[in-house]
């Protein structure tokens, strides 16, 4: 179902249209709808099928996930009697005994502390909307902080090259995948479902009386 974004029921917000550059108002949706574009059709806003809960449960299992990749064996590779066992933990300093501190630096930002931190944030502020509680102060930065991150969260770039490598080194050497593999795929398909139903748009409808009151509070400053 398709919501048109000149239609208004008192809870609207302001969307720019990346497609054609129009300001529309893209009411509170419901279950299922999207919010279109009046001027392209584009897609402006959508609302999960399935609510918050199903991005809460996904976000909390994926840390699981992510706690049992970094603890147990990623790989072990053996060739001509020699074998060698590579985990998530030892990969960085690898990668630095190579020479390639760039590297190493960039797996443990973009796949580790950047989509835990991004996942945490996520978490903080589903807890309080999926059981109906009143939006907490820090609701508003986390979003914004939220949609920052999203961008430099990387968890699907390292297991295409993960898989791209394999596919390569398999003729070389006898590969075992670890638990730690498999916990990560998990944590990485966990994620991608959990951000795939975190809706924005009825999360900022939620902070609204923040907005209000901040720009009730610069009214009277000014």
């Amino acid at each position: 179902m398709v919501a048109d974004s000149h239609e208004h029921n008192g809870t609207e917000v302001h969307v720019a249209c990346l497609m054609c550059d129009v300001l529309c108002e893209i009411p509170e949706l419901g279950p299922g709808e999207q919010g279109a574009c009046i001027g392209c059709g584009a897609v402006l806003s959508a609302r999960s099928t399935y609510g918050p809960g199903l991005s809460l449960a996904c976000a909390l299992a994926s840390l699981v996930m992510l706690a049992l990749a970094y603890v147990y064996p990623f790989l072990t590779l053996e060739s001509s009697g020699l074998g060698h066992q590579l985990s998530l933990i030892s990969l960085p300093e690898t990668m630095l005994a190579f020479g390639r501190p760039g590297i190493a630096a960039s797996i443990v930002l973009l796949t580790l502390i950047f989509p835990t931190i991004l996942t945490l944030l996520n978490i903080s502020v589903l807890i309080p909307f999926h059981f109906g509680m009143t939006a907490p102060d820090y609701a508003i930065p986390v979003l914004r902080w939220s949609h920052h991150l999203t961008h430099w969260s990387m968890v699907d770039v390292f297991v295409i090259g993960v898989l791209a490598s394999l596919t390569k080194i398999i003729s070389l050497a006898d590969i075992t995948l670890g638990i730690g593999f498999w916990a990560y795929m998990a944590f990485a398909l966990l994620g991608l479902v959990s951000f795939w139903h975190f809706d924005r748009a009825p999360l900022w409808h939620w902070t609204e009386p923040h907005i209000r009151h901040g720009e009730h509070k610069a009214g009277i400053a000014t």
